[in-house]
């Protein structure tokens, strides 16, 4: 992918007109005919310059659209290629330990949730040891759900880590809510 500078562009034109400007101004400055004709020239040049930036931001906004549909594209199709139906069971069992009465349940429900979105992320593949190496490499434009994913991911965390940690049933729902949009984001489940 090709990357541009913009701004040093911009900046490289905006100091080529002020030098043509200062070079002209000082030639023409005695008569107030050529200094009105610098100065629709100058205008008409100014709205043409607007135009080719407006144009440029579309054609950079129009890429950004296209790749993000493609890199979709490419994870649905991986996904659909034999993870279907293991996904599909895997959330199904995610969410009867969400309905049940039981703490351990509940943790267990997160953190197979937490396996399926490092599955899910890898699949895309971003590259790292683990889950959150992952989710450091990630572009937020390219994966808008991602703080959903991290804050999802320190609930796990601290699941794995704290031999203590409380959970009820309200927050299990709100962070197995949070895993779905994400999976939901990138049409996963």
């Amino acid at each position: 992918m090709v990357s541009l500078n913009l701004e040093l562009i911009f900046s490289k034109i905006y100091f080529l007109i002020k030098g043509i400007y200062i070079y002209v101004w000082s030639v023409f400055s005695l008569n107030p005919v050529y200094i009105l004709i610098l100065k629709i020239s100058w205008g008409v040049l100014a709205i043409f310059l607007s135009l080719v930036m407006a144009y440029l931001a579309y054609l950079i906004f129009h890429q950004w659209q296209e790749d993000r549909e493609n890199m979709m594209s490419l994870l649905v199709t991986a996904w659909r290629e034999g993870a279907e139906d293991k996904v599909s069971q895997d959330w199904e069992n995610i969410i009867s330990a969400l309905e049940s009465d039981n703490p351990a349940d509940w943790k267990l429900a997160i953190i197979e949730a937490d396996t399926m979105l490092d599955a899910m992320v890898a699949n895309i593949g971003y590259k790292g040891g683990n889950l959150g190496e992952r989710l450091k490499m990630i572009e937020p434009s390219d994966f808008l759900t991602l703080n959903d994913a991290w804050e999802a991911h320190k609930v796990r965390n601290a699941i794995a880590h704290e031999g203590g940690y409380e959970l009820n049933k309200r927050e299990t729902q709100r962070v197995i809510g949070l895993y779905e949009k994400v999976f939901r984001e990138f049409r996963y489940i």
